[in-house]
């Protein structure tokens, strides 16, 4: 079934629109919010980061949906560590924010937040070393403004 609409595009086709963006204005800061909607295959956004140094991603509204894949999520940070912000769209109550650094900061397996999201699947911490989370919370985003 073809759920296409005509002068929508899909989510493949605004990837295309933000590489090329991106590489047409290699003097601009670009930031892919919610990792591009590409949580369900980093792999994608990963390689944009590899190719072009104009290019961040900030975790908003996906760092539950990554916390099943604690280990891949790991890496991912500490791999794009110095490309990746904190950011959120959740609101600014407390337990939003304690979900989110129980998520980046603990090593906690299997607990779940049905309150906040209604996942039906588990989450897990990514234990992340305080010099990434440091540049994911903060020096990233001063780099981004103090250039």
């Amino acid at each position: 079934m073809d759920l296409s609409k005509e002068g929508i595009l899909d989510h493949g086709e605004l990837m295309t629109t933000l590489e090329n963006a991106v590489r047409e204005n290699p003097n601009t800061t670009f930031i892919a919010c919610h990792f591009a909607n590409c949580s369900y295959n980093t792999g994608i956004i990963g390689k944009m980061l590899d190719q072009y140094p104009n290019l961040y991603v900030d975790i908003s509204a996906r760092y539950a949906e990554t916390a099943p894949i604690p280990r891949h999520m790991q890496k991912f940070y500490e791999q794009y560590q110095d490309r990746t912000l904190y950011g959120t769209d959740m609101g600014m109550g407390h337990d939003m924010y304690a979900t989110t650094f129980r998520i980046l900061e603990s090593e906690d397996e299997h607990f779940y937040e049905a309150d906040q999201f209604g996942y039906h699947w588990p989450l897990n911490g990514f234990g992340l070393p305080a010099e990434i989370l440091e540049k994911v919370y903060f020096l990233n985003a001063q780099k981004i403004l103090h250039q």
